[in-house]
């Protein structure tokens, strides 16, 4: 791919990355900040519930193995890569693994008013949760690890580009 028909190549697919692929990451991360609000709004949702459906001890940070069993548990197709890429986004300390807070991120809206209500939202005593909000956790769940798996076809792709995206720019 040298000369000005690699760049034409590089810039085509640019623009089919940009049409296609980063259009279609901003629909789903509004489609998931959408399902985090509304499941902030359900009365018997916490963090602290959601985190009881992948381990029994709130202080047990999760690995990529206790991800990918807890959402099969739950219904979902999550295989080891898609676990290994939901640990690689929240997983702020860099220990390959998700304490409580990191693990709040998937479910805290952007939204200050409905993430602070619901980070303030006591625990509810009967843990109970209903199918109704499992329903939704699993939807944010299943959409996180399809914009996740986007996203690395994303990167995967651009890596195969054998010149720099700097040079398409200069």
């Amino acid at each position: 791919m040298g000369g000005k028909n690699g760049g034409n190549e590089k810039e085509q697919l640019l623009e089919k990355l940009n049409r296609i692929c980063f259009r279609e990451i901003i629909g789903i991360q509004n489609k998931i900040e959408a399902d985090k609000n509304t499941l902030a709004e359900q009365a018997d949702f916490t963090i602290e519930g959601a985190f009881s459906l992948f381990s029994a001890s709130p202080i047990q940070k999760l690995s990529p193995s206790d991800i990918e069993i807890a959402m099969q548990n739950l219904g979902l197709s999550c295989t080891t890569r898609d676990a290994r890429l939901i640990v690689a986004r929240y997983d702020t300390d860099s220990d390959s693994r998700i304490g409580f807070w990191e693990f709040a991120n998937i479910f805290l809206p952007i939204d200050v008013q409905a993430r602070t209500r619901l980070e303030t939202r006591p625990t509810l005593a009967n843990k109970e949760i209903s199918k109704e909000t499992t329903r939704m956790i699993k939807r944010v769940l299943g959409s996180i690890v399809d914009a996740e798996n986007m996203v690395e076809e994303i990167r995967r792709r651009v890596k195969q580009l054998t010149e720099s995206l700097r040079g398409i720019f200069d």
